[in-house]
């Protein structure tokens, strides 16, 4: 039986990482925003190791999602394909097709992964997913997707905002009307991403989730701690 696996490694405003497995091959990662340190023992926390990690694609130039005295030390064996280069496939079973997002003046870049007939999705640090890439969110088996803070909160609280999230990253409410348009019964899995510690909550954005897609198992993904592996099969 085929399986797609993946794992948050970390997800916030400090460091974005998340390791995919295709099959029983090495994987590879969305994102580089760790320390080597910190990317080494999260990954341990998975039972991975750095041996484990073929590559990596990156979606921007922001520091928390592309450590680059990581992103440029480590052996990578099929190469760090970062925000400006139009690499499209991993290998010739796995096919990481990337879609453009709009994060203020930063070119930016969302991921479609397919192998074997099952299909992951990462959307994080964009203020609105472009009509154009939607097509990108089809028929998915696993989203993960950003619910950064909550509207209701920016305007009940606007001293709490801090660098401006609604110019830059989705809202829980975004994230649901996204979720609403492309749920299908294919879609079983949704983890929640980039959630503020100050203009959100993780009950909130798993609501938000659960709203957009109410047959999928959701998640919120930590900062702080690696997610559990998330199996895909077929």
């Amino acid at each position: 039986m085929n399986k797609l696996q993946f794992a948050v490694l970390a997800s916030g405003s400090k460091a974005n990482a998340v390791y995919v497995q295709p099959g029983n091959d090495t994987g590879f990662l969305l994102d580089c925003g760790l320390s080597k340190p910190m990317l080494k023992k999260r990954l341990r926390i998975i039972g991975k190791t750095f041996d484990d990690v073929s590559g990596a694609f990156i979606t921007h130039s922001h520091g928390d999602h592309d450590n680059m005295i990581t992103s440029n030390s480590l052996p990578w064996r099929s190469g760090c394909f970062k925000f400006s280069r139009g690499i499209d496939y991993f290998d010739d079973e796995c096919k990481v097709a990337r879609f453009r997002l709009h994060h203020g003046d930063c070119r930016c870049y969302g991921f479609r992964v397919d192998y074997k007939g099952m299909s992951l999705a990462y959307v994080v640090d964009t203020e609105y997913v472009p009509e154009e890439s939607l097509q990108y969110l089809i028929d998915l088996d696993a989203i993960i997707i950003e619910a950064n803070y909550r509207e209701s909160f920016l305007q009940d609280y606007p001293n709490h905002v801090h660098g401006c999230p609604a110019a830059r990253h989705l809202s829980n409410e975004q994230a649901t009307c996204i979720l609403s348009t492309i749920n299908s019964p294919r879609l079983k899995h949704v983890v929640m991403a980039h959630v503020s510690s100050r203009n959100n909550t993780p009950a909130f954005a798993w609501n938000a989730g659960q709203a957009g897609a109410p047959q999928a198992q959701v998640l919120v993904a930590e900062q702080d701690m690696p997610s559990r592996m998330i199996t895909l099969m077929n």
